[in-house]
């Protein structure tokens, strides 16, 4: 049979060598196999009352229907599309999460419920029940959350009664696309007005652009001579019709070529003509050349002549890009202003319903399966810890490292209550390996049994055989001339049988007689160490 510990009492620490989470280990599971009938007991009467109280309880059911969520931000123009690009770029816009989002809150918020929720009470009420706050309504008794990956609103309600349920899923689903239809009016009548008012704004700032852009070109004399340069500055409307007008024959608005610098193209033409000709006569004549001075001298004050007409050239540029500016910003904004007008003009579709209310095929409450597993958890861990904790008040020893901490004597074996002639055997070899001068034939044995119950004492020692010579003598530690009488004491320790307390009263009753003692026993019937 395996040893606990070496004989060898220096050895005392065997289990400590261990590792400490696996010795933590050993000592619960041993703690489970003593105290399994108590704790299965304790949890599967808990179980068992809580599964039998939810018979008590009414039954919850919860119905459900699904709604395709449209944004209304989905129907724009290419101009509303490259602001909401540009938003998105920039962070100003987080798109379909926030719309899902604001959604969420809107379609769950006394905005949208407030008449639903007065209607549901009213009933409620008549069936003699107690009606919830609203806000309690929203948070225990309704969901209104997104599909996965999808703009489908799956919206779920509970109660008692399942004919409310349909009733008032119907009431909620009817709301939802009245809603729907009154929003996307709102946000298009919205976006009329705003895109009215800069209209108008825009509309001065091209007709302002447009008459710097006009003026300057009569000034300096640019531009062409079909009309553009006669309007004057109380025609400013003329010139914005004009623009647009222009404007339909060229792509992406540009103002038509106006001629710009044709006034100083003769001049430009002649600088060329001088430099083309000052590079060829370089190569023929010498620098100090008098033809090539005065050529020089030429280009030079033909350069400085057209200093100014490049600065004005510059400007009239940045007039013009100014000009085409506000002017594609207006059309589009027009362009913009049609399209809503268009979409405002056209009948709503409601959100589309895609499944009506229906029941749920299971209750959501009690469901007694998983109410079962939550009370044979909750209820195994507590009897658990109250067992575990009662066991420790009382200090009983249950595990054989205490035994080992708190005897002094050495330890021989682990004794069976099943095998008698194994034990005999066991005994016998430790009596003859004695380091004391022991025989068993002319010696007599005595044993102490560690537990100070009498009713225990008496049956502990029966498992042994009984042609043992120790069964001539069993020892009271409380009369010493019984103790005198033996040649060798044997001390037999049981798990469960005997507190610390006691094993230290014992310690101190044998300390005179320590050379009497062989060693200990351990008799264990129910630690699962071996």
């Amino acid at each position: 049979m395996k040893n606990y510990l070496p004989k060898d009492n220096s050895s005392s620490n065997y289990l400590y060598e261990n590792n400490e989470e696996e010795i933590v280990l050993g000592k619960f599971l041993n703690f489970l196999n003593r105290k399994k009938k108590q704790i299965l007991s304790a949890t599967i009467g808990a179980t068992t009352l809580l599964i039998l109280f939810t018979y008590t309880q009414k039954n919850i059911w919860q119905g459900n229907f699904r709604i395709l969520v449209e944004s209304s931000q989905k129907k724009t123009s290419s101009f509303d599309n490259g602001i909401n690009d540009l938003a998105s770029i920039t962070g100003l816009y987080s798109g379909d999460n926030a719309f899902k989002d604001t959604q969420s809150v809107i379609l769950s918020s006394p905005y949208i419920l407030s008449d639903i929720y007065t209607q549901f009470k009213k009933k409620k009420l008549e069936e003699g029940f107690k009606v919830p706050t609203f806000e309690e309504w929203v948070k225990k008794n309704i969901s209104v959350k997104f599909e996965n990956k999808s703009n489908v609103l799956n919206v779920k309600l509970k109660d008692e009664n399942k004919e409310l349920i349909i009733e008032t899923l119907n009431y909620i689903a009817k709301k939802f696309q009245d809603y729907s239809i009154a929003d996307k009016k709102r946000k298009t009548s919205q976006g009329i007005s705003f895109l009215l008012k800069q209209k108008e704004l825009l509309n001065k700032n091209s007709l302002e652009s447009l008459t710097k852009l006009n003026k300057f070109s009569i000034a300096n004399g640019l531009g062409d001579f079909d009309g553009f340069v006669g309007i004057e500055g109380n025609k400013t409307e003329e010139l914005l019709k004009f623009f647009n007008d222009q404007n339909n024959k060229v792509e992406n608005s540009q103002l038509s070529n106006t001629g710009a610098g044709k006034r100083f193209s003769k001049q430009f033409n002649l600088l060329e003509s001088y430099e083309a000709l000052f590079i060829d006569l370089s190569a023929k004549l010498k620098p100090n050349s008098i033809t090539l001075k005065n050529l020089k001298l030429k280009i030079d004050n033909l350069r400085k002549a057209l200093k100014r007409p490049n600065e004005i050239l510059l400007e009239y540029r940045n007039l013009k890009r100014i000009a085409e500016k506000d002017i594609n910003i207006l059309t589009r904004v027009e362009s913009e202003l049609s399209f809503l007008k268009f979409e405002n003009a056209k009948k709503e579709e409601p959100w589309l319903i895609l499944s009506d209310p229906i029941i749920e095929k299971n209750r959501v409450y009690p469901i007694r399966s998983q109410a079962a597993i939550t009370a044979f958890l909750i209820s195994f861990i507590i009897s658990t810890f109250f067992i575990y904790k009662k066991e420790r008040k009382g200090e009983m020893i249950y595990e054989f490292d205490d035994f080992l901490n708190i005897f002094p004597y050495k330890f021989l074996e682990k004794l069976s209550y099943k095998n008698k002639k194994l034990n005999s055997i066991i005994i016998k070899n430790e009596i003859r390996n004695s380091k004391k001068d022991l025989s068993l034939e002319k010696n007599n044995f005595g044993y102490i049994y560690t537990s100070f119950k009498i009713d225990i004492k008496n049956q502990a020692i029966n498992f042994l055989e009984d042609e043992l010579p120790i069964k001539k003598l069993n020892l009271n530690i409380n009369d010493s001339s019984t103790i005198e009488k033996c040649d060798g004491i044997f001390i037999f320790a049981e798990i469960g049988a005997v507190s610390k307390n006691e094993l230290f009263i014992l310690n101190k009753c044998l300390d005179e007689y320590n050379e009497k003692i062989i060693g200990w026993f351990l008799i264990d019937k129910d630690s699962i160490f071996t």
